[in-house]
């Protein structure tokens, strides 16, 4: 219950930081550098509350589907890769973007429809 808090808490605080995008690009448009760097300020810490939660309940999930305490077959653990986040944003640009920002979205989905198929078949 633990894991699936944190990481619907990330999934949350995600969902705040991408609405925080319209008024980045209207306060960029406006040419102003000082409101800029403190968006940008604010927009990062967002960005990080967000990865903390979502790392630490991947971990969990990932001990938890290691340890076989969960109904999940061991080698969705891979879909835990999303923590190596350092060695993809090393990727070309757009590849990184399609990784980094769409990866995490994808595991989830993963690890809830199978829950879900689980449950219901």
């Amino acid at each position: 219950m633990i894991c699936f808090m944190l990481c619907s808490l990330a999934i949350v605080v995600g969902g705040a930081y991408h609405s925080h995008c319209s008024y980045l690009g209207i306060i960029g448009k406006i040419d102003d550098e000082k409101t800029m760097n403190a968006v940008i300020k604010y927009f990062s810490a967002i960005n990080m509350v967000s990865m903390i939660f979502q790392v630490i309940g991947l971990l969990i999930l990932a001990v938890l589907i290691v340890c076989g305490f969960t109904i999940l077959p061991r080698w969705m653990v891979l879909l835990t890769l999303y923590l190596l986040l350092p060695l993809w944003k090393r990727l070309p640009k757009g590849i990184h973007i399609i990784v980094c920002g769409g990866w995490a979205n994808l595991i989830f989905v993963i690890y809830y429809v199978a829950l879900i198929l689980y449950y219901f078949i």
